[in-house]
């Protein structure tokens, strides 16, 4: 077994997870990090020699804007998720009512303090922390950062998901 599918199975066992309190509990914040790191680690391929890194700095607020990000300068991709809060008092709820654990999008930004000069393909997503948003997260990732399909088909992925779930589709 990995180290990074064990350090996600050893997260996932902790009595507080999935985080839910993560904007009030400095521990179960940083715990939040860990799961998306390791997540993504396990898509990966552990650090895929050195060229995912670390992207934007951590959240300071701990509102979960990123919760986590990664860079790859060579491949000018990057990959940021935006916690989608979601506990007893704060569900979150898209166009008509419904609730979507994940909502995929793409964004054409700069490497900013790496390299400002530098545009990259941003693959970003909100998500919570789920069976499904997992799932989702690694069909995604593994089709982004591993297949490096082109961008054409990474929207299109993208619409056939919003289709399948039937999503409003919301420009960012």
């Amino acid at each position: 077994m990995k180290e990074s599918e064990q350090n996600l199975r050893y997260l996932k066992q902790l009595v507080l997870f999935p985080f839910r309190e993560y904007r009030t509990d400095e521990l179960q914040y940083m715990n939040l990090e860990l799961y998306w790191l390791y997540l993504f680690k396990d898509v990966i391929g552990g650090n895929a020699n050195g060229a995912w890194r670390a992207w934007h700095p951590p959240d300071e607020e701990r509102e979960g804007n990123p919760i986590f990000s990664a860079i790859n300068l060579e491949l000018k991709r990057g990959v940021r998720v935006i916690q989608h809060a979601r506990g007893e008092d704060q569900v979150h709820y898209s166009q008509g009512g419904n609730y979507f654990p994940f909502q995929p999008y793409l964004n054409h930004t700069t490497a900013e303090a790496l390299e400002p000069e530098l545009e990259i393909l941003e693959l970003c997503f909100l998500a919570d922390v789920s069976e499904e948003s997992e799932r989702r997260s690694r069909e995604i990732w593994k089709r982004f950062c591993v297949d490096l399909v082109s961008e054409p088909v990474m929207e299109e992925l993208i619409r056939h998901y919003e289709d399948e779930v039937n999503m409003p589709s919301v420009v960012p």
